[in-house]
């Protein structure tokens, strides 16, 4: 068996358990309405998949996720993290930002990613090789396309996303 938990801002440890192959992902995308949007993927008992949803993401908020082996006294709350939606906030990415989110990875240096103008991304991490997370980001317009291989989660190994509005810097993100 093994365990995502997900801190969102100052919410969690959500914690979620599989023992399958792919039993665990995340998908972070942006929205047409200006939010990032987190869909939680868990797979047990074969192919039976539950999405866990968090749909108002948004500069200022942080995510991190932790890749570990579940004890047997681990148990799962994933089902909460979909009480942390901010309800009734509105939204826009500012005139000429676009959202972005800073990577800071176990033991590595912090980045910052985003998409090309009038695009978007999607974050994946998902445990298909099962003793570990592959983490990787997509960012694409209609002209180009941009992908990112990010470090693979092992044993209590994590990411942490800080989401901002950028105009884009790759790097010297303090």
């Amino acid at each position: 068996m093994y365990t995502l938990n997900i801190e969102y801002n100052d919410a969690g440890p959500f914690t979620a358990i599989s023992a399958e192959r792919g039993g665990l992902g995340v998908h972070l995308y942006n929205s047409a309405e200006g939010y990032v949007h987190l869909r939680i993927m868990v797979k047990n008992d074969g192919n039976q998949m539950q999405d866990y949803w968090v749909k108002t993401i948004k500069p200022g908020d942080r995510l991190k996720f932790t890749y570990s082996v579940a004890s047997s006294s681990t148990t799962s709350n994933i089902t909460e993290i979909e009480g942390t939606a901010t309800q009734n906030e509105q939204y826009e990415v500012p005139a000429g930002y676009r959202i972005g989110f800073d990577v800071q990875a176990k033991e590595r240096e912090k980045i910052r990613l985003s998409h090309p103008p009038e695009g978007g991304f999607d974050f994946m991490l998902a445990n298909i090789p099962l003793n570990h997370a592959r983490c990787s980001v997509m960012a694409e317009n209609e002209e180009e396309s941009w992908n990112w291989q990010l470090n693979d989660l092992f044993e209590n190994d994590w990411i942490q996303l800080d989401f901002v509005e950028t105009t884009w810097n790759s790097r010297g993100c303090n």
